[in-house]
């Protein structure tokens, strides 16, 4: 990857809010086949995001190992960023085939989203609602 080619800070941080938004589109989704179709990227085993995250801490853990020998420190955090890859490709593992479980359930099935459900009896509207 060229230096032209790097994220710019706003780049990165338009993927954060990119997964907030589809955080928030879940919940509002009223079909459980909307809810497979976006957890597709997401889950996807060779190019979903969670596979992706987990290849950020293994480079995350190839440059702690250029350090070492700068800061010994580098070395520990090396193992937090094997352990973060590992924790994740085994998430990965562990939902394989989630999204689509949705999939399964009976075609007339649909959800009120929680941000349009009544308030339950005795609390208060949410601020602003």
């Amino acid at each position: 990857m060229s230096p032209t080619d790097d994220l710019t800070d706003d780049e990165t941080e338009a993927i954060t809010t990119g997964l907030v938004r589809l955080a928030k589109q879940i919940d509002r989704a009223r079909h459980p086949e909307d809810i497979a179709g976006l957890l597709r990227p997401v889950l996807d085993p060779h190019d979903g995001a969670l596979h992706r995250i987990g290849q950020i801490f293994e480079a995350t853990s190839r440059t702690c190992d250029d350090f070492t020998d700068h800061d010994p420190y580098a070395r520990d955090l090396g193992g937090i960023s094997d352990d973060a890859a590992d924790a994740v490709h085994e998430l990965g593992r562990f939902l394989c085939g989630f999204g689509e479980q949705f999939r399964t359930f009976a075609p007339d099935v649909t959800r009120t989203p929680s941000n349009e459900r009544p308030p339950a009896p005795g609390t208060r509207p949410a601020a602003g609602g």
